[in-house]
């Protein structure tokens, strides 16, 4: 049975002030109970024996995190940790260091994609990192240009859903108005800089705690569509593409249109709360991968795809449904 539309409003993005927390499939919970595989390697015909995970490492400096895998190689994300960000927003030369120091001396043996400047800042959790994020980016881009791989390397930064408002349906979805002075000019920047992605952070689990009626709809495993969204004449058939275009529709309203999502973290929890269990994270990691593959060639993703929690997606708008 589909869910009415309150329920379906509770189960988009959560706007609470305390941050979320996650116990993705690569994350064991506080309580220190070892979790099981939750199925990443069963998905069939994906590659997964060439992934790069933290229990098959690269030649990697040890702060670069492997996140993603390809059938011919390994394609990795850098992350900015939001402590550093003090330093890198304040002294350009500390970029170009960090630049030199991260990048420059293991690129192109180490294809890194992104460079990802801070995760889920807003004014909504940690409030003391707000005003450094764009000026460490707009350093860290400086130093790639100098580097000469402005090209073949993107600054970004990563949000989650929390920031998002009026999210159902997808087509309404906008950013809530306590935290516009904060991501309006990151737009501005990424729009201004040949449309480079912005990343986010999406779990389904954690917009349907309260509201478990909607399990089949965040597992992929729905008999039949939700709902379809009159603003936008798009049928969705599952969470992770509603919250999707929920952030869409928010970029579009602050000036954002046209500019791609690439997906930074998914996962779902495998301990804690009823349905976080190994099953439904297999079942959801499974399914999310299937769902990706079904979309999209590896051309068009650019050889991204999940292997685990914090894994990169590339997703197309108007692609994924």
């Amino acid at each position: 049975m589909n869910a009415t539309k309150t329920e379906k409003e509770k189960a988009l993005p959560r706007n609470e002030d305390e941050p979320l927390p996650k116990a993705g499939v690569d994350e064991a919970p506080k309580d220190g109970t070892e979790l099981p595989n939750a199925g990443l390697d069963e998905a069939p015909n994906v590659g997964v024996e060439d992934c790069v995970t933290p229990n098959r490492p690269l030649e990697v400096p040890p702060n670069i995190e492997p996140l993603v895998c390809e059938p011919k190689g390994a394609v990795l994300p850098k992350g900015v940790p939001n402590p550093a960000l003090q330093g890198l927003a304040s002294d350009p030369s500390a970029a170009t260091r960090w630049v030199q120091t991260n990048v420059r001396n293991y690129f192109p043996n180490v294809r890194i994609k992104y460079i990802v400047v801070g995760n889920e800042i807003s004014p909504l959790s940690n409030q003391q990192y707000v005003s450094l994020v764009l000026p460490a980016m707009q350093n860290i881009y400086n130093a790639i240009v100098a580097a000469g791989l402005q090209g073949q390397i993107r600054v970004s930064t990563a949000i989650d859903t929390r920031v998002v408002e009026n999210s159902f349906p997808p087509s309404r979805g906008s950013f809530r108005g306590d935290v516009r002075s904060y991501l309006d000019p990151i737009i501005g920047f990424l729009v201004g800089n040949n449309r480079t992605p912005l990343l986010v952070n999406v779990y389904p689990y954690f917009a349907i705690v309260d509201n478990l009626s909607l399990l089949l709809y965040a597992l992929f495993t729905n008999p039949g569509p939700e709902f379809t969204d009159s603003g936008n004449n798009l049928v969705y058939h599952n969470l992770f593409d509603a919250i999707l275009d929920s952030v869409y529709g928010a970029l579009e309203k602050a000036d954002g249109s046209g500019l791609e999502i690439v997906v930074s973290e998914s996962g779902w929890p495998s301990a804690a709360n009823k349905e976080a269990t190994v099953a439904n994270a297999r079942t959801y990691n499974k399914n999310l991968i299937n769902h990706v593959r079904r979309l999209m060639t590896w051309e068009e993703i650019d050889g991204f795809f999940p292997c685990h929690q914090s894994s990169l997606i590339q997703n197309r708008k108007n692609d994924c449904r």
